[in-house]
């Protein structure tokens, strides 16, 4: 018998990993031979890949038409806390039978997880579950220091809520937090391994305007422009002159039309690039084969990055930070050059040291990274996720 997998996503938008997470998840598991149902509360992106799996999507905004009075004056009352919305409309259409595993991601305000717990606590929710989470514990409020440590809202909210995060960093923080007891587990993102072979690096070059001869930093996605040191990476490379062209590429927008770190570059010794919106998913394997290495350099930041993991799979070097999740990583499997410290002078050091990798030991660097890779598969870190809920898959990974 397959087994029966709802992901309940609260968060979804057009960009990141609101969007991305949820859909790579569920079509991991589906390649599993699990049959996977995905409740949302608004539209994904028409034009994204579902990687050939079949998963049933349920969308609320898309049912509320058709909904009773009742569900829309819900809505309207609750538009602005979906995980409420979708555990309610759990409760009403769903039974603990219905489903051996569900599986909730959450990465905006863990203050959104109270309608679960509250849930839980009444023993209304009473499926086998597991609780993603990407980010670390929140501020606990004004109050904290005068409640017992028992009684802080983020253990009144997920203790005794299964926990799977996406970091070994926040393993440490959330167990220290929750207490030694709590059922928090560590599980390695997944990605979509799609290895680029060189000529699609001389294609996409063509296609871009981009030298062949140039070395290319992507870094793609710049709405976290302070959190991803573009700050730092703009004093680094002021008055830098590499030996061979050197070529920036942004790739994304800004957050509230905030100016780009890179707006009005005028430095004739590197070339700045700026692709200032959306992307369609269709378009960005253009980006990363045209790239040498993409900006995986976070800023006190504990998990990974999606971008570290695109340039994975698409067999691509990083220049990363040396904390949290993305340290972790590519320290443990020397996923690119390591930034030593946040400043601008190992910047500059790390950046010298990309522009002077020889073109044949970067090749040798890549093939690593596509062989490392392929063990992070979405299909089979399904498989692991199963396993850590004690369920077993149904078929062998299909990769």
């Amino acid at each position: 018998m397959h087994l029966r997998v709802l992901v309940v996503a609260p968060f979804t938008h057009q960009n990141g990993h609101f969007v991305t997470f949820p859909r790579d998840l569920c079509c991991g598991l589906a390649a599993t031979g699990a049959n996977v149902t995905l409740l949302h509360t608004r539209p994904f992106r028409a034009e994204l890949d579902w990687f050939g799996t079949q998963v049933m999507r349920v969308c609320l905004r898309d049912q509320l038409d058709a909904a009773p009075w009742l569900w829309k004056e819900i809505w309207a009352r609750l538009a602005n806390q979906p995980s409420s919305l979708c555990l309610l409309w759990m409760i009403w259409k769903l039974r603990s039978r219905d489903f051996d595993l569900v599986l909730w991601t959450d990465f905006q305000s863990q203050d959104n997880v109270w309608a679960l717990a509250i849930a839980k606590r009444l023993g209304l929710y009473r499926f086998r579950s597991a609780f993603f989470e990407h980010h670390a514990p929140e501020a606990t409020g004004r109050f904290a220091r005068w409640l017992p440590a028992s009684l802080t809202p983020p253990r009144v909210r997920l203790q005794g809520l299964p926990m799977l995060v996406l970091s070994r960093a926040l393993q440490e923080q959330w167990r220290s937090l929750l207490g030694k007891n709590a059922d928090v587990e560590y599980l390695a993102y997944g990605l979509w391994p799609r290895p680029l072979p060189q000529e699609r690096r001389t294609g996409a070059r063509r296609r871009l305007g981009i030298p062949e001869d140039a070395r290319v930093l992507l870094v793609f996605g710049v709405q976290a422009a302070h959190r991803k040191h573009l700050d730092t990476l703009r004093q680094s490379v002021i008055g830098y002159v590499p030996n061979k062209p050197l070529w920036l590429v942004f790739v994304g927008a800004t957050l509230g039309n905030a100016p780009h770190p890179f707006a009005n570059w005028s430095d004739p010794a590197i070339q700045v690039r700026l692709v200032n919106g959306f992307v369609p998913e269709a378009e960005v394997e253009d980006y990363f084969a045209a790239a040498d290495a993409a900006w995986a350099n976070y800023r006190a930041f504990p998990g990974a990055s999606g971008v570290l993991l695109h340039a994975m799979g698409f067999g691509r070097l990083s220049l990363a930070s040396s904390e949290g999740e993305i340290g972790a990583l590519c320290s443990e499997h020397n996923l690119g050059l390591i930034v030593s410290a946040p400043n601008i002078s190992a910047l500059r050091e790390a950046l010298d040291a990309f522009v002077k990798l020889p073109s044949v030991e970067q090749a040798q660097w890549e093939q690593k990274v596509v062989s490392i890779a392929g063990q992070y598969a979405w299909p089979k870190a399904a498989e692991r996720l199963l396993a850590q809920c004690g369920l077993t898959a149904l078929t062998p990974p299909r990769i």
